[in-house]
């Protein structure tokens, strides 16, 4: 469907109307309060032009899938020929490209990971890494981080640990506890408390208690989902200690919600 050529100010205000009316009033209202009550209509490496021919200098990218920038020759190219032959898969039949890129992701990925779950969003992949972990350690109970934002499907949600985006669908799933972000001792005393708990994580002990933290935990199995745009990206030494944390706690299952640009640990 090809949108009606309008007068800018015509078409804001018609967009804006169709975002209240149609889509989520309070990103229609959020939009304009920040002053960018104006459409985009192109994009084109790291900008993004609206419809006055002012550009903007993208640093969200998609959120975090344009890594290579908007309109990339490269990959427009190989999207135009891939349409032109099939443009999405029937799921019934094998797709050898899916086939090559599992293969190309395991020859990259560390340790011995070899199977890849394919998926649309990260609150999926969370979703995912849930199911992974408890089916993997046979352990009900989770531990998160308060102000981690894990996404808004059901099960994702639950492990978030942000009010304002939990309270308007409680009661929520059962099985999730969480802790203050950075107090190992809080940590310690939750997997205490539940020795079946896998670890859902916005981020890591600070380093200082980093030898108090691994000691504590040691016998407890975790899993560790560093997630998507909700907290600033660890520092090196954090991301350091996360890894040491993961690898040092005897059985621990490590499942993490990647997307291209985002906060992640290593």
């Amino acid at each position: 469907m090809t949108a009606t050529v309008q007068p800018s100010q015509s078409l804001n205000e018609l967009t804006f109307s169709r975002y209240e009316t149609y889509i989520n009033p309070g990103m229609a209202v959020l939009v304009k309060f920040m002053g960018l009550d104006t459409v985009e209509v192109q994009s084109d490496g790291c900008y993004v032009t609206d419809n006055q021919g002012q550009r903007y200098l993208d640093c969200l990218g998609g959120p975090g899938v344009f890594t290579m920038g908007h309109r990339h020759p490269r990959v427009t190219e190989a999207v135009k020929a891939q349409i032109d032959r099939i443009p999405l898969s029937s799921h019934l039949l094998l797709n050898p490209l899916t086939g090559e890129l599992a293969e190309r992701l395991a020859q990259i990925a560390p340790g011995d990971l070899q199977c890849t779950f394919f998926c649309n969003s990260g609150a999926e992949a969370v979703e995912g890494a849930l199911k992974v972990a408890r089916m993997h350690t046979g352990r009900p109970h989770f531990v998160a981080a308060e102000g981690a934002f894990h996404g808004k499907t059901f099960g994702a949600l639950s492990a978030s640990g942000r009010e304002v985006y939990r309270k308007p669908f409680e009661p929520l799933l059962d099985g999730f506890t969480h802790v203050a972000f950075g107090d190992p001792d809080a940590l310690a005393q939750a997997v205490d408390e539940h020795h079946d708990a896998p670890w859902v994580a916005r981020g890591t002990p600070q380093l200082r208690k980093k030898r108090t933290a691994v000691r504590r935990l040691q016998s407890s199995r975790l899993m560790s989902v560093p997630v998507r745009h909700a907290t600033p990206c660890p520092s090196h030494t954090v991301s350091k200690l996360s890894r040491i944390v993961v690898l040092r706690w005897h059985g621990a299952t490590a499942g993490h919600s990647r997307l291209p640009g985002e906060c992640h640990l290593g």
